[in-house]
């Protein structure tokens, strides 16, 4: 494997490991009030942190497929 490839695929498993949890954790404290009844809005803040993060990790991995095929082209 590419030596400059297997740095950028760790760096977006880096990422990834950092912002998952991060809003995984945001979201579900914004859930949990959402059941206490405690804020109504935080069921659109939900909804919106899903797709934020849906967007990006696709994004992430849409460049890293494309840095892959790049390299697979013209590996120098």
């Amino acid at each position: 494997m590419n030596a400059r490839l297997a740095r950028r695929f760790l760096g977006v498993a880096a990422l990834l490991a950092l912002l998952v949890p991060l809003t995984l954790g945001v979201e579900a404290w914004q859930v949990e009030r959402v059941r206490a009844g405690k804020d109504t809005r935080a069921a659109a803040v939900v909804a919106d942190a899903q797709q934020t993060l849906q967007a990006r990790t696709t994004a992430v991995m849409a460049d890293l497929h494309a840095e892959a095929e790049r390299l697979a082209r013209d590996p120098a």
